[in-house]
């Protein structure tokens, strides 16, 4: 069978693709025409963020969250707030680290030593290089001083839900995060 006839395709260049996942689903629907359904699927978007940030109630102004990624077995990658993990934690009202609010890299690279810079209220690790939620002991007796830990507030994460680069992965890590945030989740 010879195709004679393909759907009509629109080659975006990577660097006028926009960081945020909200201006990249914009720009899609500008291309395809349907800039109407964008904002339906953002003012749903928002809707689950309000709804949220009213479930979790006061403590959100207070709460700092950090998100590192296993990437080896000794190297964390950071993520600036630009990465959309942390653009929907923001969304949310959470505040990240200092160190992560300031960083201009998209990605910073530490040794895992040194996960005690990005200590937080809650420490997710997208753990991209272990299975099953576990981490080897050596890890874990480096996170036994941190305040996340202290306070059991430290959540081995999966990249299949925390990589999340358009409107169907936010809405599933919105999905996730009550069972976090919430103690009746």
């Amino acid at each position: 069978m010879i195709m004679t006839e393909i759907d009509p395709t629109a080659l975006i260049e990577f660097d006028k693709a926009k960081l945020s996942f909200k201006d990249n689903l914009r720009l899609v629907a500008q291309l395809v025409g349907e800039e109407q359904k964008v904002d339906n699927v953002l003012s749903e978007y928002q809707k689950r963020v309000e709804n949220l940030q009213n479930r979790i109630g006061k403590s959100l102004e207070d709460i700092k969250v950090s998100v590192v990624e296993l990437v080896r077995t000794d190297i964390l990658r950071i993520g600036n707030p630009q990465v959309i993990y942390n653009q929907v934690l923001k969304d949310i009202g959470l505040a990240l680290p200092s160190k992560v609010e300031n960083q201009n890299e998209f990605y910073t690279y530490s040794h895992i030593e040194l996960i005690d810079k990005y200590d937080a209220d809650f420490l997710f690790i997208i753990n991209e290089f272990y299975g099953n939620n576990k981490l080897p002991s050596d890890i874990e007796k480096l996170l036994s001083s941190l305040k996340a830990n202290k306070n059991n507030q430290v959540h081995i994460v999966t990249p299949d839900i925390w990589w999340s680069y358009g409107p169907l992965g936010v809405n599933k890590l919105l999905d996730e995060l009550p069972k976090y945030f919430l103690d009746n989740a």
